[in-house]
């Protein structure tokens, strides 16, 4: 025995309602529209999606694309460029070390020499003679010119380090521009591809969407001819017994037959919906 409730007006009336949006659509168009099913799934097509990617995200993505190929390109010029000018500036170093290597190894030397000659004058007995001040005068004069002359050789290697750095920079800045007028030319055309592929892309999807939806139509057409005669009429009553089962047993659950009755017969939706269904409704429902 089926289980019966005591329905509140508020509870009938959604559950009406709910069976009233089920049969908006007659028994035949249910049946059609599983026909229609029936038909795509035996006909075996399926749809080609279409790229609803947007202009704004198509470019998004080609910037964050280019953002990391020249980002790493610029980092690796900027690194490069700094190791060079590391490496100029040790040389640099290098050079003012090396310079004044030269020039104590020469003060040692020339100092040697000095106190050799005047050691010399004394022995002989001529230390403040012409002789001996020459001897001396003329070494302090090569030492002199051996320190400038290694001075300057430092300077002008040091000065051509500090040009190559320089050079560094100006070769840097015209890279990293470079390479910001590459990025943008390749985006414009990475842009402009983009778009012209997924438009294509769409239009051919769309073209044989429809060549899908009228093989389909005309599929089922032709079908539909034949189902007239194969079962659309059984399939239709199908439908029609089942609305009429729903009602039928949404009122036989009431506690209340009377307030059941009434209900049925109140409501002249069912007379639509059910058409010539109404009357064996009747019957059931009373029946209890």
């Amino acid at each position: 025995m089926s289980e019966k409730y005591n329905y509140t007006d508020e509870e009938i009336k959604k559950k009406k309602q709910q069976m009233y949006e089920s049969m908006n659509r007659s028994a035949e168009e249910q049946a059609r529209k599983e026909q229609a099913l029936s038909v795509k799934k035996e006909y075996g097509l399926e749809r080609k999606a279409i790229d609803e990617t947007t202009d704004d995200e198509l470019l998004a993505a080609i910037k964050n694309k280019l953002d990391q190929k020249y980002g790493e390109l610029k980092q690796g010029a900027v690194d490069d460029s700094a190791k060079k000018r590391y490496t100029f500036n040790e040389q640099i170093k290098k050079a003012e070390a090396d310079a004044k290597s030269k020039a104590v190894s020469a003060e040692q030397r020339y100092g040697q020499a000095i106190k050799d000659v005047e050691n010399d004058a004394l022995k002989r007995g001529i230390a403040r003679s012409s002789i001996a001040n020459g001897g001396v005068a003329l070494l302090e004069k090569d030492k002199n010119k051996l320190l400038t002359s290694i001075e300057r050789s430092k300077n002008d290697e040091q000065a051509e380090l500090i040009k190559k750095i320089n050079d560094l920079e100006e070769q840097l800045e015209a890279a990293l521009a470079s390479y910001d007028g590459k990025r943008a030319v390749e985006e414009e055309d990475q842009f402009a591809t983009a778009k012209k592929e997924r438009d294509k892309a769409n239009n051919d999807a769309i073209e044989y969407n429809n060549k899908v939806t009228q093989a389909e139509t005309e599929y089922a057409d032709n079908v539909a001819k034949k189902t007239v005669d194969n079962g659309l009429d059984a399939l239709t009553k199908s439908y029609e017994v089942a609305r009429m089962n729903d009602v039928v047993n949404f009122y036989r659950s009431f506690e209340d037959k009377d307030k059941a009755l009434s209900d049925f017969l109140s409501d002249e939706k069912w007379k639509d919906y059910l058409g010539n269904y109404y009357p064996i409704a009747f019957r059931l429902i009373s029946a209890g």
